[in-house]
């Protein structure tokens, strides 16, 4: 039987915390499934997401933004066993180049995951270094890789070489909605008004943030649309969002809230009833999973990777475009959904959707597929 080997970089960075989160969530699955599953972290420090797992871990000190295996890693690469399955998670680790290199010496498969770290508009906004590496090192591990695994189509959008992309070696496999969400059952809305809501750390270009506010903005002046916007979460723009809704004259029915968490976060999501989520760039849609399982149905743009669910399982809209206008004209038809009680068929199926398609169970299945792909190709 195949052994899984997950590999995990340790970065001082949210993203990389909650590739962590990932990774403890999809290598705990495929333990329970019945195979021999094994953690390397390496870093710094370890991370404590990571630790007294039901898989076995193994830390190995190194420097940040080290490229050398030490031979301490080289030793346990080659102990490795012929059956083994190498997933690596994360991008832009030079680090992972080079274990990338002895794999193939040893002609032992990977499989490659990003995690979001494909951000198009931050790697063409940065310098000429993030973009040469890139096309050198990126493109190499992608080659080499069995599989190249991505969460959505979006992250997809960097890479032009068809011997890359083609079917054969793109697998899309989303992640799943965290096991240790605390779910109480949904409730009917406490307000007059219908409550739209955004969760997240405020991050106005990648978020969409701009485009959010001034959507509900056109939603409130063109539509003369009932409802209030909820926007809950902690961060550096927040000042600078709050200045764009009372520039835009509808501070009255934009309300923020802090930072919430656990069953209290759930508490506020069974009060909303649209979730909106337009961003430019998405690391992590698994807000949109959580809002779903607390049985409220999303406004997405395309770029969170969700898009292709909601249609399939009619849990919200799908913007056309990602534009303050487009969003205002979805808010609405929702709006209208729920007076005439069409969007109760939303919130039926957006429950669905994540009980029968996010799952990680079901997820680490699918992984497993690749895995035995790539192990019966070599």
């Amino acid at each position: 039987m195949m052994e899984i080997l997950h590999l995990v970089y340790n970065k001082p960075d949210v993203i990389y915390k909650k590739m962590a989160l990932t990774v403890d969530q999809l290598a705990t699955a495929q333990v329970k499934l019945g195979y021999s599953v094994h953690v390397w972290e390496m870093g710094n420090s370890p991370y404590e997401e990571l630790q007294q797992r039901p898989y076995k871990i193994r830390h190995f000190h190194v420097k940040s933004y080290v490229w050398a295996t030490t031979g301490e890693i080289n030793e346990a690469i080659r102990q490795l066993k012929k059956n083994t399955i190498v997933h690596m998670h994360g991008g832009f680790v030079p680090l992972f180049f080079t274990f990338a290199f002895h794999l193939n010496k040893r002609n032992i498969p990977f499989v490659y995951t990003p995690h979001g770290t494909y951000n198009k508009s931050n790697i063409q906004a940065s310098g000429i270094s993030k973009k040469m590496y890139f096309k050198m090192f990126e493109n190499s591990l992608m080659q080499w890789c069995a599989a190249l695994h991505f969460e959505g189509p979006s992250e997809k959008s960097l890479i032009d070489d068809p011997e890359i992309t083609n079917d054969k070696k793109v697998r899309y496999i989303p992640n799943g909605l965290s096991n240790e969400s605390s779910l109480p059952a949904a409730r009917f809305n406490e307000f007059e008004e219908p409550v739209f809501a955004w969760f997240g750390k405020p991050e106005i270009n990648n978020g969409g943030l701009d485009i959010l506010v001034q959507g509900f903005a056109e939603y409130k002046q063109k539509y003369s649309g009932k409802g209030v916007l909820w926007m809950v979460g902690e961060g550096d723009q927040k000042k600078q969002l709050y200045a764009l809704v009372t520039q835009l004259g509808i501070q009255n029915h934009v309300f923020f809230k802090g930072n919430v968490i656990g069953l209290r976060k759930f508490e506020l999501l069974n009060k909303v009833n649209v979730f909106l989520r337009p961003s430019r760039f998405e690391y992590d849609p698994s807000i949109v999973l959580e809002a779903a399982s607390a049985w409220v149905p999303s406004i997405v743009s395309r770029e969170t990777n969700m898009g292709e669910y909601i249609e399939e399982f009619d849990a919200g809209i799908v913007l056309d475009q990602n534009t303050p206008h487009h969003l205002a004209k979805a808010i609405a038809k929702s709006a209208s959904e729920l007076e005439n009680y069409d969007w109760e068929q939303k919130r039926k199926n957006a429950h669905r959707m994540v009980t029968e398609k996010f799952q990680w169970s079901n997820i680490a299945k699918e992984h497993i597929k690749v895995y035995e792909r790539a192990l019966a190709s070599l």
